[in-house]
C-alpha cells in the first residue's frame, strides 16, 4: 500500500518501534503524558497536573526540547542519574502539540539536583535543555507551586 492511493488519500507507509506502536496505540488518561505530539487525542498534557507535594522536592522540569523528542531520548539524557521509569516522564503538550516542556521525575531530590547540577543547558538533538528544579521560579509558574 506504500504509494498508493485509498480514495482521494495519498498513503506513505513507514516502520515504527514496538514501543512507539504501544505509545501510539495507548488509552488516552489524561491527554496521553507520553504521546506522540497529539496523535490519538488532543487533550492537554499540564505539568501541573503530574507535579504534587510528594514529588516537587525529586522533580525537574525540562525547558527546550526538540518537540519530537521522546521519552527514549529523554531517559537516554539522564543516563547516569538512577533509573527513570516512562511513567516518571511528562511531555507537555496544548491542542495536540508538543510545548517543548517536560517533567521528569527522579528517585530522590540528591539524584535530581546531581542531574541539574551536570545536565543543566547541555543538548539534545542540538538544542541546549534548562532544566528548573522547584526553587527557580519559571518551574513555580509551569507547576503552579
Amino acid at each position: 500500500m506504500n504509494g498508493q492511493h485509498v480514495g482521494s488519500r495519498y498513503v506513505d507507509l513507514s516502520v515504527i518501534t514496538y514501543g512507539d506502536y504501544k505509545r501510539f496505540n495507548k488509552p488516552q488518561d489524561g491527554g496521553g503524558r507520553n504521546g506522540g505530539g497529539g496523535y490519538g487525542g488532543s487533550k492537554p498534557v499540564k505539568l501541573s497536573n503530574y507535579v504534587n507535594d510528594d514529588n516537587k522536592e525529586r522533580a525537574l522540569v525540562m525547558r527546550g526540547l526538540p518537540y519530537r523528542v521522546t521519552t527514549d531520548v529523554i531517559v537516554e539524557f539522564f543516563d547516569g542519574f538512577g533509573t527513570i521509569p516512562a511513567d516518571d516522564i511528562f511531555i507537555e503538550e496544548f491542542n495536540g502539540r508538543r510545548t517543548g516542556s517536560a517533567l521528569v521525575v527522579f528517585e530522590n531530590d540528591t539524584v535530581a539536583q546531581d542531574a541539574k547540577k551536570a545536565l543543566h543547558r547541555k543538548e539534545i538533538e542540538g538544542r541546549y535543555v534548562e532544566l528548573f528544579d522547584c526553587n527557580d521560579q519559571f518551574m513555580q509558574k509551569i507547576c503552579y507551586l
